[in-house]
């Protein structure tokens, strides 16, 4: 009836020696082939590659990713209106964030009165334990006035 030695434990995470995956071999022996990329890395590759363009009649040696910046940012002063718009769109998701500001990105769209509404009550809690705290000090230094 029992396919495994009585002294063997079997449960979660101990499958009967039978079944197990023998060693060296694979669970998938079919997975993903060795020196295969997943598309970021691709895309990060080929973006760092070094291209020589003319500047101001030079040649210049820049990356792929800094010509394109260029060029965004170029089409962005002499084209439409729009291009100023995307620009700009795109510039403010590259800042950082102030200090005590929240980055926009990290709050989803239509969540925004939520947590204001939720920091506004940790401001307002804030408040109260500070003065709950100092109410004890001030009325002990009351009545030492008072006598």
């Amino acid at each position: 009836m029992a396919d495994h030695d009585e002294g063997e434990q079997i449960g979660y995470g101990k499958p009967p020696k039978a079944t197990r995956f023998k060693s060296g071999q694979s669970g998938n022996p079919k997975g993903r082939p060795k020196g295969s990329q997943n598309m970021k890395t691709l895309f990060n590759k080929v973006g760092r590659e070094s291209v020589v363009v003319k500047d101001n009649g030079r040649p210049r040696k820049l990356t792929k990713q800094q010509v394109i910046v260029h060029r965004f940012t170029n089409h962005a002063i002499t084209g439409p209106e729009r291009a100023a718009r995307d620009y700009l769109v795109v510039s403010k998701a590259f800042e950082e964030p102030e200090e005590g500001e929240l980055a926009a990105s990290a709050i989803p769209r239509g969540h925004e009165t939520v947590v204001a509404d939720i920091v506004r009550r940790i401001r307002e809690c804030g408040e109260e334990q500070t003065t709950a705290e100092d109410q004890p000090a001030e009325t002990e230094e009351m009545e030492k006035n008072e006598k």
